[in-house]
């Protein structure tokens, strides 16, 4: 067995640990701020909603007043 295969790279695990501290970091100001400014949620705008062709099918041409061309 080499004494190779037990060496530990230093400036990799040093940098993992520098990673980690900076995502630890991030999270607890990413904390803060959503509580100190929370986001809203965004509101939902109502449909209008269109009338389909079965419901303009079923309007009856007699439920509506002369239009105005055919009283004369």
């Amino acid at each position: 067995m080499s004494d190779d295969d037990k060496l530990i790279d230093l400036n990799a695990e040093r940098a993992k640990r520098v990673h980690d501290l900076n995502d630890k970091r991030l999270n607890e100001v990413r904390q803060a701020f959503e509580q100190a400014m929370p986001l809203a949620k965004p509101k939902k705008k109502p449909r209008a909603s269109r009338k389909s062709a079965e419901q303009c099918a079923s309007i009856d041409p007699g439920q509506f007043p002369a239009s105005p061309s055919s009283l004369m």
